[in-house]
Formats: structure tokens, C-alpha cells, sequence
């Protein structure tokens, strides 16, 4: 197999401080990458920290990845491509940035501060965040919170909103949404809030169990040891902090307020949190 090439001009991302190359072999792949991370684009730097290859492969053999020369991968549809993408670009990221504390979950502000939504994939913490994006929160990201343990703040990575399904009608995506065979992909310029620029002290994290016969929505406060638990359970690189991240983990939940958070009805649930977050303020 081989790479389609039409002289298509490099993609730059400026991602944690650090500057992302794209070596774009087509206008497909570099507009899907515009779709997903076009909010994270910068001018062509003067020094660059991570270099990335995409394109179409010939005879409709799908897309090709290579990020940070670990090897020439393959996806044989968009979807697939768009999670490869990710999938490496985030290990990558993790090995660039050894300090911060890579956390699965979503970030969403409000009046200044982060919340982290954390919850294994399939558990409704995208759709979740897309929903209190229409509450008067601002968008970080909703798959990957990085967590500098010195100030304990969360850096925004304002990539494409992905969701698995289509969200309840109240809350229907934009006709610009890219739709592939799995999922759906909300560019940042589409959401119906703001993205944040900077990093955000954090407030509050709330851990997502999607109860759908629940009558309302339930939050209840967990102790420190439960909430360090589950932020371990959650967390990507943990073998590049002291003890796997425990030490981190502790120290994230000794000082913000965890919560286990029970989803029933998308608007009931985004109004509990949204009040939750204003007593937090509030206290």
C-alpha cells in the first residue's frame, strides 16, 4: 500500500506548550484533523516538539498514522482513524509532558474554575458535558484532563466533542457534526459554549454512573480514600508519578471535593450539577 500525496500544506498544533507537526499526505485527512483539534492550530513555529504523519492510503485501503515515529499504523475507516489518531497522540503527549497528571475524563468550566466528569467510556460523561455546555458552562475537553499537580489546575485540550449516539432531542447536535460509522464529532466553533484558553484552577470532580431508571439525579460527597481510588482507576500515565499516581491521586482528593454522581435525566442532571458547583462557590 501506499500514501496518496497532493503536496497539502503541515498541520500545527499548540498542545500543553508544546508544538505538534502534521505531516498531512492529503486534503481529506488534514480536514479531518482541522475538524478534531482546528481550535489547538498555530502558525508554522520555529521549533517543533512532535512530529506526526496522516494520509489516505490507495485503493480505498483507508488511512495510514505515524506519530512521533512509533510506526506506520492503519485504520480502514474514518472513525477508526480518528480514534488511531488520538490513541497515539495522547501517549505521545504523556511522554512530552511527564509532569502533568493525565486523567480520562471531561472538563468543563464555570465562573473560572474546572470540573472534571470522570467515568469509564460509554458511561455518558461526553454527552453529559455536551449537555452542560448548554447550562452556562465553557468547554475544555471531554475525553482528557491534565492535571498540574503544583497549582492543581486543568489545562484545556479543546479537541473535537465525541459522542457514541446521538443525545436526547433537547440537546440534538448541530447539522455541521461529523458523523462517522461509531461516532459523532462536534467541532469546537459548533459548540453552544465557549471554549477556555488557559487552565483552570480545579473545583469540584464528580464521578458519572449512568442510572437511565433513576427518577431524578442524585450527588452524593465521597471520602478521600474513595475518590483517590477512583482517580487512579482513571488515570493514564500513572507509572510516570511516585507510587503509580497514588501520591497525586491522595493529594487531588484531599484538597477538591469529590462526589459520586448518579445521570438520570439530562436536564435534571445538569441542573444538579450546575447547583452543586454554585454552593462550591458559594462555601
Amino acid at each position: 500500500m501506499t500514501m496518496q500525496t497532493a503536496g497539502v500544506a503541515p498541520l500545527y498544533l499548540s498542545i500543553f506548550g508544546r508544538t505538534v507537526s502534521i505531516e498531512c499526505a492529503d486534503s481529506e485527512t488534514r480536514g479531518l484533523l482541522m475538524t478534531g483539534y482546528g481550535q489547538m492550530s498555530t502558525p508554522p513555529p520555529s521549533d517543533v516538539d512532535l512530529r506526526c504523519a496522516v494520509g489516505l492510503v490507495d485503493a480505498g485501503a483507508g488511512f495510514t498514522v505515524s506519530v512521533a515515529g512509533r510506526g506506520e499504523l492503519h485504520a480502514t475507516h474514518v472513525g477508526g482513524f480518528l480514534f488511531l489518531f488520538e490513541k497515539e497522540l495522547t501517549i505521545a503527549l504523556e511522554g512530552l509532558c511527564p509532569g502533568l497528571f493525565f486523567v480520562h475524563a471531561a472538563a468543563l468550566g464555570y465562573g473560572g474554575a474546572a470540573i472534571m466528569l470522570v467515568a469509564p467510556s460509554g458511561s455518558g460523561k461526553s454527552t453529559t458535558a455536551w449537555a452542560l455546555l448548554h447550562h452556562g458552562f465553557t468547554y475544555l475537553s471531554d475525553e482528557l484532563s491534565p492535571i498540574d499537580l503544583d497549582v492543581l489546575a486543568v489545562h484545556p485540550y479543546p479537541h473535537a466533542l465525541c459522542l457514541k449516539a446521538d443525545p436526547p432531542p433537547s440537546y440534538s447536535l448541530p447539522a455541521a457534526a461529523l458523523r462517522t460509522a461509531s461516532t459523532l464529532h462536534v467541532a469546537v466553533p459548533d459548540l453552544p459554549g465557549p471554549a477556555a484558553d488557559r487552565p483552570y484552577p480545579l473545583r469540584a470532580i464528580f464521578f458519572l454512573t449512568y442510572v437511565p431508571k433513576a427518577r431524578e439525579p442524585a450527588i452524593e460527597p465521597i471520602g478521600v480514600g474513595v475518590g483517590a481510588a477512583l482517580i487512579v482507576s482513571n488515570l493514564l500515565n500513572g507509572l510516570a508519578h511516585p507510587a503509580a499516581g497514588l501520591d497525586g491521586a491522595i493529594q487531588i482528593a484531599r484538597a477538591i471535593p469529590c462526589f459520586n454522581l448518579r445521570t438520570a435525566d439530562l436536564t435534571q442532571t445538569c441542573l444538579a450539577v450546575r447547583a452543586a458547583v454554585e454552593a462550591l462557590r458559594e462555601s
